[in-house]
């Protein structure tokens, strides 16, 4: 075999495993990872776009609703000896662990938390 066709074998072969892992990816997928989606599927398109806009915009407007509870305390304290040792520094730590976590299940495949 020469070395042409060598590189030619081995590149076919890993052109097929990649296709491969590829459609292993996409039958996992539509198998039963994306539950939520496809439970709207069947359902008219602008009632599952109504649906998507109406929990995104719920979903913002709780975020705004935890952050405007949280500032004006956080004003207050702002010159307290507590902010920046308790809650700039044990927020920072907080959201650390909270990232170490998701990244740690989602790299990993893990579930660490099952909520």
């Amino acid at each position: 075999m020469s070395p042409e066709q060598t590189i030619n074998t081995i590149h076919a072969v890993a052109r097929e495993r990649l296709n491969s892992s590829a459609r292993n990816r996409c039958a996992e997928a539509s198998s039963g990872r994306h539950v939520g989606f496809r439970k709207y599927a069947k359902v008219s398109v602008p009632y599952s776009l109504l649906s998507l806009v109406s929990f995104n915009v719920g979903v913002e407007l709780g975020q705004l609703a935890i952050v405007a509870a949280f500032l004006p305390l956080a004003y207050l304290i702002r010159h307290s000896w507590s902010y920046p040792r308790l809650v700039l520094t044990g927020g920072s730590l907080a959201v650390i662990a909270i990232a170490l976590v998701w990244f740690t299940e989602r790299a990993f495949d893990l579930q660490l938390f099952p909520l």
